[in-house]
């Protein structure tokens, strides 16, 4: 691997620029530029509204795993609370919010260059960043609020600077490593994927004599620390049982599941070209029997999506920075033959991506919009029953189970085949009166709602507690 001195993203000569690498800069300022516009106007996911929610609970004091239901680990909702409490429960947090998830795309692009450029070399570095850039799952997902973008951040920071350890060793790279490493499992639990790959390619390392026990056991040493202060940490604040079972044994148990192939299909419609550059590097690696770090990390983390009951877009994250170095490394080799011809398959494939990414195009306003409404017609004091994270951000709700309650394919029903739990919506409404019901997943018609209840004249599907 090749020595890297400052990182100088994107920088280079106009005058050099041939044809492949100015449609790369053009399709990267492009992209970019509706990352942005996505992270202020896309529609939100209802898993953001859960994240925002989850951390305004806990501003508010409640515990999770025991108050309330939240099936990931802490740190991300811990990040978002001191947002909520600086600008306030409304809007503008929950537009920080998003500008926090830009800010750690912009990270994870600069640390695919970086990687890629230490891996390969400058140019491959550059259409990495294209690639990644133009991913239409990346692109749509990444500016998401949602624990996935800090750990493929902390990922990718992990990596970097053990990359850096294996070209000039150093005991504080390997420290900042493992706790970078730490870091990414203390936002997601798949983070465990990650670290399975490192040990992997530390130990291949050791037989192959490039890393020594030191190192290792460094490494190993300073994640175990950090992970038995995490222990004691989660055994007194929740109960290590509570956490065990809400972020490991329930997501075991999901029912909502899907065929593997189902968003990976869509990905290789969305970016045919990104796909099948992946497929050829992937070949020409394994045919060369060529030890290959980015293949080594695209593979892996790319199988690890297909051991999940439910492989969501955004589960292919993680993967998705190494797949795009991946195919990088073989344009390079190929532009080397025809340049134009390069350069003509890389300016078609910006049309298709930006089509399926129009496509995919939803306006926040009628979210958000929504979500001032409920403010606006409840107090500080006032319950809301939401059920499915679509509107209720900061207002208290009725149960534990505050989302994920659909009949059959819910979290709930999930909860039910381990644990027995009494949920009566209707009987919740009655005893807590809440301010704003929603229609998901209820019957407007139940008299519990029928008879004390108003339609909304703005929001057809929320329901207005009457005065009594």
């Amino acid at each position: 691997m090749k020595n890297v001195g400052p990182m100088k993203p994107f920088r280079m000569e106009l005058g050099k620029m041939d044809g492949p690498k100015a449609v790369a800069v053009f399709g990267i300022v492009v992209f970019g530029l509706l990352g942005v516009a996505s992270s202020l106007f896309h529609a939100f996911n209802h898993d953001e509204f859960e994240a925002i929610h989850s951390a305004w609970k806990i501003l508010s004091g409640e515990r999770i795993y025991v108050d309330f239901l939240q099936t990931h680990h802490f740190l991300p909702y811990y990040v978002l609370a001191p947002v909520i409490a600086l600008f306030g429960p409304g809007i503008p947090a929950v537009i920080v919010a998003r500008l926090l998830s830009l800010a750690a795309t912009v990270g994870i692009v600069l640390l695919t260059y970086r990687i890629a450029r230490s891996l390969f070399d400058r140019e491959t570095a550059l259409f990495s960043v294209f690639f990644l850039t133009t991913s239409v799952t990346f692109l749509t997902k990444v500016i998401e609020v949602r624990p996935d973008i800090p750990l493929v951040l902390f990922e990718l920071i992990s990596v970097s600077l053990l990359l850096s350890h294996f070209r000039t060793p150093s005991a504080a790279k390997l420290v900042g490593s493992s706790a970078a490493l730490f870091a990414a499992f203390l936002f997601l639990q798949k983070a465990v994927f990650a670290a399975f790959l490192i040990g992997l390619l530390l130990l291949y390392r050791l037989w192959k004599r490039k890393t020594a026990w030191r190192d290792i056991l460094f490494y190993a040493g300073t994640f175990v620390i950090l992970l038995l202060g995490f222990v004691a940490y989660v055994s007194s604040a929740f109960g290590w049982r509570e956490y065990f079972f809400s972020n490991w044994q329930l997501n075991t148990l999901l029912l909502n599941s899907f065929p593997i192939y189902k968003y990976l299909l869509r990905s290789i419609e969305q970016n045919p070209l990104l796909w099948i550059l992946f497929l050829f590097g992937s070949v020409h690696a394994v045919r060369n029997r060529k030890p290959d770090i980015a293949l080594f990390f695209a593979a892996g983390l790319l199988a690890t999506v297909f051991v999940t009951r439910t492989p969501f877009p955004q589960y292919y994250l993680a993967a998705m920075p190494w797949i795009a170095m991946v195919a990088a490394a073989a344009l390079v080799r190929s532009r080397r033959l025809n340049r134009r011809f390069v350069a003509v398959m890389l300016l078609a494939s910006l049309p298709v991506a930006g089509y399926f990414f129009f496509d995919l195009w939803e306006d926040n306003r009628g979210q958000l919009d929504k979500v001032s409404y409920v403010l606006s017609v409840t107090g500080p004091d006032d319950l809301v029953y939401d059920g499915d994270a679509q509107f209720n951000l900061f207002r208290r709700d009725v149960d534990y189970f505050w989302f994920s309650v659909k009949p059959k394919t819910g979290i709930l029903s999930s909860y039910r085949l381990v644990r027995p739990y009494d949920y009566d919506i209707y009987g919740l409404i009655d005893e807590k009166r809440p301010k704003v019901v929603s229609s998901s997943f209820v019957k407007v018609k139940n008299p519990s709602i029928a008879e004390h209840y108003s339609k909304s004249s703005v929001f057809p599907d929320l329901y207005v507690r009457k005065e009594e």
